[in-house]
């Protein structure tokens, strides 16, 4: 989790912030693929289904983040980001891992990157 999908929480969490609804549709795939990803990794964790607890947590918050990013409101990407933290939280609180606690970014941890629209006609 920590490789493929904490850095991508990140960075949509940053994208969104900025408003920058291309890069945060991106972001919400590459998410997506993540979660995908570790599914195939580590099929099963504690003998839980990784792929179907993860669709059961997260269907919901990841449809409302989409949905937010494509009506580009920012107002709804915050409050759908927020409950797609804590849907994390639920799932390491579930798995005994409270001690793994997502947040809301707070700062960009990647320097290199831009993470505001780049300017129109470029």
């Amino acid at each position: 989790m920590t490789m493929a999908v904490q850095p991508r929480h990140i960075k949509l969490g940053l994208a969104g912030k900025h408003q920058n609804w291309i890069y945060a549709k991106y972001e919400l795939g590459e998410l997506r693929n993540a979660f995908t990803r570790v599914g195939h990794t580590i099929p099963k964790y504690q003998s839980i289904d990784v792929t179907a607890l993860a669709a059961a947590v997260l269907r919901a918050p990841l449809e409302a983040v989409s949905q937010a990013v494509s009506a580009k409101d920012a107002s709804r990407f915050d409050m759908a980001y927020a409950q797609l933290t804590e849907a994390c939280n639920v799932c390491h609180r579930n798995r005994n891992h409270p001690e793994v606690l997502i947040k809301v970014p707070d700062a960009a941890m990647f320097p290199d990157q831009e993470f505001q629209p780049p300017p129109v006609g470029r």
